[in-house]
């Protein structure tokens, strides 16, 4: 079933079919090209809400893209790389229940208290909403996604509960769009390769999900890696600048299945590997989820291992597509 409603320029995607986990629904959304939800103002709140009650959805309990990962207890919308300024927790929440392991944010109708959040342990599997921001205004019954369910989960049900457009920027030259949203001496970082403007950032180190929040907030994703011949030009790029030695954090992660890599930037499987010789090991109690990069002494390649997503802070690359520099895209 699709159907639409005009809201704050989003397209919102409800999935009531099947449920998945926080990282699952994160590339769920990615793979459509959308982002697991964010919610910006009481009225978006409220309407979104609303529209999911109309349409006989009284049972749901939804991811959104909101989580305190990146650290220091602040939660931040991972979709955009925004903090959270406009928050509806339902009372006593967020309460960082189970061993403070609720470190993402859920949205129910919860009683009497309406389209409320609360904390919750990420690995929990819940249905969640997908949203995107459009180029223009299309006929929404047209709106087809990039792959059917039953390629993951088994189910060919997708609920459409909303199309919003706004105007992505396209064609803009790299360079420029990098000396717009960078402080000038990051630009010198930049470089581009075939489709894609890249970042390298080494000002400061930082976690896995914080790296995720930075690269947001620029408008870009976190490095993904699609075959030889780019990881050999990012890793050409890296020995050039004088970076042998650095330790880069890529999008690669199996938090989402831990039987299988994907990029968390779009969504896609990893088919492409440049693993160190002995990786990837899943060593420190089975706790090395997340894909760093980077180039040794010894090496003749960029080389990838497995890590601990937290407690560990590196540097990390940025990527955006050049045809299109926005928040959602």
């Amino acid at each position: 079933m699709q159907i639409g409603l005009n809201l704050a320029r989003k397209l919102i995607m409800s999935d009531t079919v099947f449920k998945a986990n926080f990282y699952k629904s994160l590339q769920f959304c990615r793979q459509q090209g959308m982002h697991l939800l964010s919610i910006n103002s009481k009225i978006e709140n409220d309407r979104i809400g609303k529209f999911i009650l109309d349409n006989g959805i009284t049972f749901g309990h939804f991811w959104t893209s909101a989580s305190n990962l990146a650290g220091d207890h602040e939660w931040i919308w991972l979709s955009t790389g925004r903090n959270m300024y406009y928050t509806n927790w339902d009372q006593g929440e967020p309460n960082h229940a189970h061993n403070s392991t609720e470190n993402c944010v859920e949205v129910r109708h919860w009683g009497s208290s309406g389209f409320t959040w609360n904390d919750l342990n990420c690995q929990e599997n819940l249905f969640f909403i997908c949203e995107s921001i459009t180029d223009c205004v299309q006929v929404f019954r047209s709106a087809t996604l990039k792959f059917a369910p039953t390629q993951m989960m088994g189910s060919n049900l997708i609920l459409i509960i909303g199309i919003f457009c706004s105007t992505c920027i396209v064609n803009v030259d790299p360079e420029e769009y990098l000396s717009a949203v960078l402080p000038a001496r990051k630009t010198l970082n930049s470089f581009r390769y075939l489709g894609k403007v890249y970042y390298i950032n080494t000002v400061f180190q930082a976690n896995f999900y914080t790296a995720l929040h930075f690269c947001r907030q620029q408008g870009m994703h976190l490095l993904s890696i699609s075959n030889e011949a780019e990881n050999q030009k990012i890793g050409n790029m890296i020995k050039e600048k004088g970076y042998i030695g650095y330790r880069f954090w890529t999008s690669g992660t199996n938090l989402a299945d831990k039987r299988k890599w994907v990029w968390s930037s779009t969504g896609n499987d990893v088919t492409f590997f440049k693993w160190a010789p002995g990786e990837p090991n899943n060593a420190l109690e089975n706790s090395e989820n997340c894909l760093e990069a980077g180039w040794y002494k010894n090496e003749q390649a960029l080389i990838w291992n497995d890590i601990r997503c937290s407690g560990i802070e590196l540097q990390f690359i940025c990527e955006a597509t050049t045809d299109c520099h926005n928040l959602h895209c």
